[in-house]
């Protein structure tokens, strides 16, 4: 009887540390970077101002989503809200869930909705910065 206590106690421990495991990098200033990443851009689309959306983007986000005129085919899109935490992607990116009120292109395969929800994919560059790869539906 105290053998099989102290296995479900161990298989209890193992199956806990496994589920909470994070990169030796992650942190919860990792976590409100994320955060405020998806914040910035958010803020700059309520505007238009792909300049600045751009600055919150790697380099193959703007070559793959950004178009004349939409981005992920959205012209305008409002950040709501995120999700509970900054979740481990896979290849060491980031996923942030985030709730947005949106307008889109004819052609968008989010057309016709005006809300939706997708996940940011997010890179850490070289010196620690997050930036936005990419858009998952």
């Amino acid at each position: 009887m105290k053998k099989t206590i102290g296995l479900a106690i161990l298989l209890a421990l193992i199956l806990g540390l496994g589920i909470s495991a994070r990169p030796r990098d992650y942190s919860d200033d990792l976590e409100k970077a994320g955060r405020e990443v998806a914040s910035g851009f958010f803020s700059a689309f309520e505007s238009s101002d792909y300049g600045e959306m751009r600055e919150y983007c790697t380099a193959s986000c703007i070559e793959k989503y950004f178009h004349n005129d939409n981005v992920f085919g959205m012209t305008w899109a409002s950040l709501e809200s995120t999700g509970e935490q900054l979740e481990i992607g896979s290849h060491g990116s980031y996923n942030l869930l985030v709730n947005i009120e949106m307008k889109t292109i004819p052609e968008s395969a989010l057309y016709p909705d005006e809300e939706t929800s997708f996940y940011l994919v997010m890179e850490k560059t070289g010196t620690g910065e997050l930036l936005i790869d990419g858009f998952v539906i």
